[in-house]
């Protein structure tokens, strides 16, 4: 019995160490997945300020196309009118057509407006003849009647001919000896502008306006009535306008709904007014709790396997505690042969789990990995072919949800160090027809790209998604070769080769890529393939970029050259062996990084060397 109390106490030491790996893998998956929300929900509130600064760009954009266009159509208008008395202009039917005709030309006008010095209007775009209007009150025939400013852009009124909200854009005429002589008024309705915004920017809770100097709302989405059309003297936006600047950004609740933003503003160029675009707080956040729930059934996922696993391994160690007690109680082994036993069982048990714990992850990982792939590759080519404002806000939103869920899977991958290749036979001719618009994106709208696949070509035996990263590297780096534009062609054509390049015999797929840049020096050339080697400056590659596509190629069981001529271009060719009548898809361990921006093709690459 002098034995027992050793053997108790070694195996009791080691059920607490599994009891204490128990609670480890049910609290680790807990601290992460908060770690993981907590980065997502800044990165959510990030891309929320981001997309306001975006809708508050082209909303300028769009709002001074408007006022250019109603100044410009003003200015027209009291040219064709020059000379002409108000009693020629309130009676002639002439200037009414041609008001008219100059109304239906441009639909973001509601109607053309001759106002004489007295404020009355004498003719119009929409109405002939017309009841005398006044106008007298409006501030913008204040303002140029008292002073000559040329352009003013009035403050959100009910239009007394249509009971429409609307703005106007108001020009000075001048008489022979310089005095006042009325105005010509053309009217912006705020639906114009509030349907355009409302395409842009559709989410719940979304707010765009125009805004005056002053604090004015010129038009709004949602639409708002003229009586409420104006700034609180405490508003950020208000005081922003008031100082001048050019632009800003800045989170507040609005004084006009009460509903907390992230605020863009952005002056309109050549004018005082100025677009507010802002972005619900609430809606954001909906984004980040959807991001959870991926999030959540993800990391629930992993830790109820690993918890199962521990438990088994809890039990199991129970079991063999007994049964090592029994054993040592019958056997009377000495003291120091128990401890010894005792201690290397335990590091034993601790190796097993750690390695059960690393394939399962690796395992779950891998699977999460690959989903993710698919549904990643799916969103790019939908960004790719749908250019509907009212999808591509919600496309964007699951892509970077994706990709979130890419970089905690990668970091899984990471930690059971396991990185998958698997390679396929497939089609070249058909694979590279299907990543044109990928390749096309890539480079870009100054350069061409040309397809000259052969007929026939033999399939391939190859990693789809290191095809693909190979042919974006090439791709890239013949757009940098050729900065002012050219011609990118890939070529495919079957070739029986008899020791060249070297080492290679028996039937091939040759594979080039070809630019039409100015090429590269003999002793640039040589050294393409090397890893780390590249002619751009720090920070702008890691000359990892054709070494990928070296690897990728020989790991294929090929290879790749490259022919390169100063002011004539440069060649690479891919050798890809042909797929045998039996080939099937394996995975193979390794795999590695593209390089898509590096990698000294051409001049570009020269240069910046």
């Amino acid at each position: 019995m002098a034995h027992a109390n050793p053997a108790g106490e070694g195996s009791n030491e080691g059920l607490w160490r599994f009891r204490a790996l128990l609670v480890a893998v049910f609290v680790f998956p807990l601290l992460t997945f908060t770690a993981v929300a907590w980065v997502d929900r800044a990165g959510v509130l990030a891309q929320a300020e981001r997309e306001a600064a975006e809708v508050a760009e082209i909303s300028a954009q769009n709002a001074l196309n408007v006022l250019q266009t109603h100044e410009l159509v003003a200015s027209v208008v009291s040219e064709h009118i020059a000379g002409m008395s108000w009693a020629d202009i309130g009676s002639s039917a002439a200037v009414h057509e041609y008001l008219a005709r100059v109304d239906d030309a441009y639909p973001q006008m509601k109607g053309i407006w001759l106002v004489d010095r007295f404020g009355v209007i004498r003719n119009s775009s929409r109405l002939f003849p017309i009841d005398p209007v006044s106008v007298a009150d409006r501030d913008y025939f204040v303002a140029l009647r008292d002073h000559d400013s040329g352009i003013f852009i009035g403050e959100l009124v009910l239009n007394r001919v249509f009971g429409e909200p609307n703005f106007n854009i108001a020009r000075r005429r001048t008489s022979a000896n310089g005095e006042f002589d009325g105005l010509v008024v053309v009217t912006a309705v705020q639906s114009h502008l509030a349907k355009f915004w409302q395409a842009v920017s559709p989410a719940p809770g979304n707010v765009t306006a125009l805004v005056r100097a002053d604090g004015m709302i010129l038009a709004r989405q949602p639409e708002i009535r003229p009586e409420a059309a104006r700034l609180p003297p405490n508003s950020l936006v208000l005081r922003a306008t008031r100082s001048g600047v050019e632009r800003g950004m800045f989170r507040a609740t609005s004084p006009v709904d009460g509903v907390e933003r992230f605020y863009a503003l952005r002056r309109i160029d050549g004018y005082d007014e100025y677009i507010v675009h802002g972005v619900a707080v609430a809606t954001a956040l909906a984004r980040w709790y959807a991001d959870l729930r991926l999030l959540g059934s993800v990391f629930a996922i992993a830790g109820v396997a690993l918890t199962f696993t521990a438990a088994l391994a809890l039990r199991q160690a129970q079991r063999e505690r007994v049964a090592t007690a029994r054993w040592r109680s019958a056997a009377q082994l000495a003291d120091d042969e128990l401890q010894r036993r005792t201690a290397v069982e335990a590091q034993l048990r601790q190796s097993q789990k750690l390695e059960a714990l690393g394939q399962m992850a690796g395992s779950i990982a891998h699977d999460f990995g690959n989903l993710l792939t698919v549904v990643i590759g799916n969103l790019d080519r939908l960004k790719a072919r749908l250019t509907d404002p009212e999808f591509m806000r919600p496309l964007r939103s699951a892509s970077d949800a994706a990709e979130r869920g890419a970089q905690a899977i990668r970091a899984l991958l990471a930690f059971a160090r396991r990185q998958p290749l698997r390679q396929e036979t497939c089609d070249l001719n058909v694979t590279l027809q299907s990543m044109r618009p990928l390749l096309q994106q890539g480079l870009g709208a100054r350069c061409q790209l040309v397809l000259d696949l052969a007929a026939e070509t033999w399939p391939v035996t190859v990693d789809v998604n290191q095809l693909e990263m190979a042919m974006l590297n090439l791709t890239v780096n013949g757009r940098d070769a050729m900065p002012k534009g050219g011609t990118l062609r890939i070529a495919t054509v079957n070739t029986r080769l008899n020791g060249d390049p070297p080492g290679l015999d028996g039937e091939f797929v040759r594979l080039s890529v070809a630019d039409s840049g100015t090429g590269m020096p003999p002793d640039i050339a040589a050294r393409v393939f090397e890893p780390f080697f590249t002619t751009k400056p720090a920070g702008k590659g890691t000359g990892l970029g054709l070494s990928q596509v070296y690897g990728f190629a020989t790991q294929c069981g090929g290879t790749a050259t490259l022919d390169s001529i100063v002011d004539h271009g440069t060649t690479i060719s891919l050798y890809l062996p042909r797929a045998r009548s039996d080939a099937s898809s394996d995975t193979v361990a390794g795999g590695g990084g593209a390089d898509t921006g590096n990698g000294p093709r051409g001049t570009a690459a020269v240069k910046e060397g």
